[in-house]
């Protein structure tokens, strides 16, 4: 596919993004990427997420019990860690429930954070969006701070805080 931009090269860069419910798929070279204000270089590679997701899956039946690795059971479809660990996969949407505390561990071991909030375009902050989205984020923050969930209150400040200087750095553009 040719990038519908410059209409020369090959369209390699994949951006989805959601607005208002609504997602929009964009395709087009890594030249006209980055004049958009998106970050196409990784810090990490998509085996470092593989190598961090097999080991927190692999810590799971190492250190925790026989009683934690059969109980809790999904609810929904009646999947256990131990099935979990075996197929490497979720049996239903409800598991991301029963299985939070477990999950959590396996997203921080990949990304040092149990939130994942994305990267964000240098050209975002300018749109309504990114006013919504720190309204979103500070709703969050509020709920994190009354049920004393302290290190999540750390990444949610961090990520409103990186949120408010981008903005401010592209109005003073």
């Amino acid at each position: 596919m040719i990038c519908p931009f410059c209409n020369k090269n090959e369209a390699t860069i994949h951006f989805t993004e959601v607005i208002n419910g609504k997602m929009e798929e964009t395709h087009m070279c890594e030249e006209c990427a980055m004049k958009k204000g998106i970050e196409t270089n990784l810090p990490f590679s998509f085996g470092d997420i593989l190598s961090a997701i097999t080991k927190g899956i692999e810590n799971l039946s190492q250190f925790e019990s026989e009683e934690f690795l059969e109980n809790p059971k999904c609810p929904s479809c009646g999947l256990t860690i131990k099935d979990f660990i075996k197929k490497g996969k979720l049996g239903c949407p409800e598991c991301y429930h029963a299985f939070d505390d477990a999950l959590k561990n396996i997203i921080k071991n990949v990304q040092k954070s149990p939130n994942h909030t994305g990267k964000i375009p240098k050209i975002f902050p300018r749109s309504e969006d990114a006013k919504r989205r720190i309204e979103e984020l500070e709703k969050n923050l509020n709920k994190a701070v009354g049920e004393e969930r302290y290190e999540d209150c750390v990444t949610l400040r961090d990520e409103i805080k990186r949120l408010k200087q981008a903005a401010e750095n592209t109005q003073n553009v």
